[in-house]
């Protein structure tokens, strides 16, 4: 939050926590990769046509990984800088406050939600066994990439359906309003019915956005 303190450094950074009910979780990096930065634009025309580059040794390729700094090194030989969809967002991040009128002291950005809620909310479900549906892999200069149509993990042969957003603290619906925007479902808790009115008002605004104008 803004502060005007002047004996002390400003604090700039608050925890999020991420728990999971069991060792192993879903977590989609993709959604939110970010975007590379590079000094040097790679041009598509010199790219090599399999990655890892095939100028490099079969016994190096086999190993070949991108959490390896000498990977990492020949990546930038080859005028490649990272992965192609962007970079892991690490666990710092840097994200611009955001004003909001309503009578809530501590109303966070929509930014912040987002990227939790992508990675580790599914697109699609099976609703008969739970399973998170996956994108499909492509091959995308010379890589496989999941980048494809979303497509089922189990063998229920049910249409999918959209993975569900638990808020349990969901004062003016930050949280619910990023998981209409990507298409999510959502369950969300409050005990101020203040808070919740305001965030039936906030949802009201939003669909109003979303629903087609009739030509007049």
């Amino acid at each position: 939050m803004p502060s005007s303190v002047t004996d002390r450094l400003t604090t700039t950074h608050e925890l999020i926590y991420f728990f999971t009910r069991s060792p192993r979780c879903y977590f989609d990096l993709g959604p939110i990769r970010r975007p590379l930065l590079t000094s040097k634009r790679q041009n598509p025309s010199t790219a090599p046509s399999s990655y890892p580059p095939a100028g490099i040794g079969a016994a190096n390729r086999k190993g070949w990984t991108l959490n390896d700094n000498r990977g990492l090194s020949r990546l930038k030989a080859f005028g490649l800088s990272g992965h192609p969809l962007g970079k892991n967002p690490g666990d710092v991040w840097t994200l611009p406050t955001a004003g909001f009128r309503g009578g809530h002291f501590a109303a966070f950005p929509l930014s912040l939600v987002e990227r939790p809620l992508l990675a580790t909310t599914p697109e699609r479900v099976c609703p008969n066994c739970g399973e998170p549906w996956h994108r499909a892999l492509e091959r995308r200069s010379g890589r496989l990439l999941a980048v494809g149509a979303l497509e089922p993990t189990c063998l229920c042969e049910v249409d999918g359906v959209p993975g569900v957003v638990l808020d349990p603290f969901m004062g003016t619906g930050t949280t619910v309003l990023a998981a209409e925007k990507h298409g999510r479902d959502w369950i969300g808790i409050e005990l101020n019915p203040q808070y919740a009115e305001m965030t039936e008002e906030r949802l009201r605004a939003e669909r109003a956005k979303r629903q087609p104008r009739r030509a007049a």
